[in-house]
């Protein structure tokens, strides 16, 4: 059964809706600052966010003048970016100056990726699609994906162990010197393994590793807002990071090329 896209991001923001209070209710409102329920909290509405993009999408009607792959995806997107605009409505009186503008962006950018994310799930479930991304699978063309992941978690598990052995909290989202060392050398590494592994050599891949680390960032503030924690952090601050991971990144991925270059090199 396929319906009107506007029905169809009506049927997904409904569900969203719905499931949110019900969440709300069992959980209780006044738990949400608890640290473990508040966890449960944000992970149970990123579930629900990839839920209502998944509706919003796979109930739409296709379009005959398809644009590009995945055009119904924009549904689910559209879905996000009025769910972005209620939030930012909701909670406008507590976003002031650049910094408030940063975490409005932010919203838009995450509830959009995240119901967008259930809409390319939506999509995959059509028998063409899965066809052709199990093609895709079997010729390889996925490995620079997988290697972008493995270069994110391996620059994750760095900082954490740099955490560890410097004994800095990693629960907040303030940054300092030494956080931003730390911050730097990870995605260096990460950077640098992501390149390793790929078979294109192609800085690209590496930056990639700094969006994905620019992302997780701004789903880290989007929780400290929902658990109600007050940010006291400079927006020039936040942005200087931001475009750090994005640099330091690629800077791995360049000493990557250089080690690639340099064995191809030497085995001539």
């Amino acid at each position: 059964m396929r319906f009107n896209p506007i029905l169809s991001i009506i049927l997904g923001a409904f569900v969203i809706i719905v499931a949110l209070l019900s969440l709300v209710g069992i959980l209780g409102a006044p738990n949400l600052n608890n640290n473990f329920i508040g966890s449960i909290f944000f992970v149970t509405v990123t579930l629900i966010l990839v839920l209502g993009g998944f509706i919003a999408t796979y109930f739409a009607k296709e379009s005959e003048n398809k644009i590009w792959y995945g055009y119904k995806i924009r549904y689910a997107i559209y879905l996000g970016i009025i769910l972005a605009a209620i939030e930012t409505i909701a909670i406008g009186h507590t976003l002031i100056g650049y910094q408030g503008i940063g975490i409005a962006t932010g919203f838009f950018v995450i509830f959009s990726l995240i119901t967008g994310f259930g809409g390319f799930i939506a999509k995959m479930t059509e028998k063409n699609n899965r066809q052709q991304f199990k093609s895709k699978l079997i010729n390889n063309e996925f490995k620079s994906i997988i290697a972008v992941v493995v270069g994110f978690v391996v620059a994750s598990a760095c900082a954490a162990l740099l955490e560890l052995i410097l004994g800095i909290n990693s629960a907040t989202i303030t940054y300092g010197i030494i956080d931003f060392v730390i911050g730097a050398i990870s995605l260096i590494i990460g950077g640098f393994v992501t390149l390793f592994l790929v078979k294109e050599k192609k800085i690209q891949y590496g930056v990639y590793v700094g969006i994905i680390a620019i992302l997780v960032g701004i789903l880290k503030l989007y929780a400290e807002i929902v658990s109600g924690l007050v940010i006291n952090e400079s927006y020039y601050i936040r942005v200087g990071v931001y475009v750090g991971y994005f640099l330091f990144a690629g800077l791995g991925g360049y000493l990557g090329i250089l080690l690639a270059n340099y064995k191809l090199k030497n085995n001539k």
